[in-house]
């Protein structure tokens, strides 16, 4: 009895195989869209922007966001207080020179299927550019949907902000320090004209996860195969 079955079995498969529309559909891989998750050099990412949509990529490229947290984790600037100008300004932080690492790292293989960003446009102090891998800004979270914003931890954008507190309040006196922005686990941004409580501002030496985003070229992502249909 079970050799009918199994050879029965057998029989369906095979003619499964021959009929018409019954197929493992394959679609090149300039057919991803906004929210996609994708493999890229042994890690998970998110497409967040395509040519003319989202974190918008350049020509012939997707912008992927890692989806998952294996890239570590640094403060903005470590040590930093806050209270000079050039602690916020992204060239030079703790946080670009992460980036940097794992472009030369974790990434290094792929350099090739990679283009760097010309300019990061949302940060403090000088230019910036020439950048393989970088953290997403405060005007590029507010583009991306609800579920790539999510993460398993929080962690910082490259978006730098400061306003006045309140200190020495026997005295009267106030002061202006300087801030960053970050990502709660939920998607929600830390940081900013928002927050009321002076103590929810990420400060510069806060410690958060490492989140890198790039431009991938097209071709260098596998085929998105969305399985077997009749």
């Amino acid at each position: 009895m079970k050799k009918r079955f199994f050879s029965a079995l057998l029989c369906l498969c095979l003619l499964v195989g021959l009929v018409p529309g019954a197929v493992t559909t394959a679609f090149a891989a300039g057919d991803y869209k906004i929210g996609d998750t994708v493999n890229f050099a042994g890690y998970e990412w998110y497409i967040i922007g395509t040519e003319s949509d989202g974190v918008k990529a350049p020509s012939g490229c997707y912008t992927l966001l890692a989806k998952n947290n294996e890239f570590g984790s640094t403060a903005f600037r470590e040590g930093a207080d806050g209270e000079s100008e050039e602690d916020n300004y992204y060239k030079d932080s703790d946080l670009q020179k992460k980036m940097e690492e794992i472009a030369n790292s974790s990434l290094s293989a792929y350099k090739g299927d990679i283009v760097a960003r010309d300019t990061l446009d949302d940060i403090a102090g000088d230019a910036v550019s020439n950048q393989l891998v970088w953290p997403i800004s405060i005007t590029e979270l507010d583009s991306i949907d609800e579920t790539p914003r999510k993460f398993p931890a929080e962690y910082g954008l490259r978006s730098g902000y400061g306003r006045n507190i309140s200190v020495g309040l026997e005295e009267g006196g106030s002061k202006y320090c300087y801030f960053v922005y970050a990502v709660d686990t939920e998607g929600i941004k830390k940081g900013g004209p928002q927050t009321v409580e002076t103590a929810m501002q990420p400060a510069v030496s806060d410690n958060y996860a490492v989140r890198p985003a790039l431009y991938v070229k097209a071709e260098a992502l596998p085929e998105k195969v969305e399985g077997i249909q009749v």
